[in-house]
């Protein structure tokens, strides 16, 4: 597979400028390609992510109700390669310890069994990770003041030993009441584009990016277009656009994103693809053995898994809605053919 870097600060800059521009609508990928006699590049690419990403039931490989060996449930798991260790991952992920919520740091070998390596940070939720240089940007959502927070780990023993050389604290500026759920679009050992949500009038989260640069400075913009995107792909109306992931598969960037009703409906939430060549979203629809139709907090990776490529992904299940036996964080992975 061809991978190209650098696309998320074109993409981002790209949907910043539609944000300015009046009177713009999203369509579907349908849509778009019957106004156009000829298909979109990302096509292909679009297709076979999708399809990877909805095989759940007779996937290479999944697991529900993801644990660590020491028991903490890995909710909103972000896996990537663990650049230290060949032949190793790492995942980064939060559990609630009837206090509060807690991020942890987990390795494994086979991306189903996990070993907790240490707690990386207090009273906060929703990490996200990216190998960066010989070192690891690490952001996650902080509280109090739901707030976004990044933290740079020179090495893999400075992370393993939760020991940061550089933190920032993000000032919010789109709401006074939240912001959070990040992914990480583009990292230095001094820098950070980051996508997150903000709870827009105190009502609904919408999307946002972000620039950290020195560990000094923070700007952030709203990015209706997403929202658009995704509100055209079926999303609802009245309900929250949240939590997303990016990734670069086959040479393409998309986003996966989540998208449903408000905290006490969790069986209305859905995942959408995003695909930023066209600037339209589509509806994704895993299929698990036993039924579930809820999903929530999408990550996607791709990684070598015994000498082949795989797609990895995780998805949290929400308990309204689940199959029997699938509630909890499900992680899974599909050969990539």
């Amino acid at each position: 597979m061809k991978r190209r870097r650098g696309g998320w600060r074109a993409a981002a800059a790209g949907l910043q400028a539609l944000a300015m521009a009046a009177g713009l609508t999203a369509c579907t990928p349908q849509e778009q390609q019957a106004g156009s006699s000829a298909p979109a590049a990302s096509d292909a690419a679009r297709g076979e992510f999708k399809a990877l990403f909805e095989k759940i039931a007779g996937a290479d490989g999944h697991v529900y109700g993801a644990h660590d060996d020491q028991g903490h449930t890995m909710d909103g798991a972000k896996i990537i390669e663990n650049p230290a260790a060949a032949g190793s991952f790492l995942a980064v992920y939060h559990a609630y310890d009837d206090i509060a919520f807690q991020v942890y740091l987990a390795v494994s070998i086979d991306l189903l069994r996990w070993t907790c390596v240490t707690h990386l940070a207090a009273d906060a939720s929703q990490p996200t990770i990216r190998a960066v240089d010989a070192g690891f940007m690490l952001v996650w959502e902080q509280q109090p003041d739901n707030h976004i927070r990044l933290a740079y780990y020179d090495t893999w023993d400075a992370l393993a030993a939760a020991s940061p050389s550089h933190a920032f604290d993000c000032p919010r500026q789109l709401s006074s009441y939240a912001e959070g759920t990040p992914d990480i679009r583009a990292a230095t050992p001094d820098s950070a584009e980051i996508g997150f949500h903000y709870y827009q009038n105190g009502k609904v989260d919408r999307q946002a990016t972000g620039t950290m640069s020195g560990w000094t400075d923070w700007t952030a913009a709203a990015l209706p277009e997403l929202d658009k995107a995704v509100l055209a792909a079926g999303a609802p109306k009245a309900g929250n656009i949240g939590d997303r992931d990016n990734l670069n598969f086959d040479g393409f960037d998309f986003l996966v994103i989540e998208a449903g009703g408000t905290n006490s409906t969790f069986q209305n939430w859905r995942c959408y693809l995003y695909d930023a060549l066209t600037r339209t979203a589509e509806k994704l629809s895993p299929v698990t053995g036993g039924g579930s139709i809820a999903f929530a907090n999408p990550t996607a990776a791709v990684v070598t898994l015994d000498g082949r490529q795989a797609l990895v992904c995780t998805v949290f299940i929400p308990s309204e809605g689940c199959g029997p036996g699938e509630a909890g964080s499900c992680v899974y992975y599909n050969y990539i053919s």
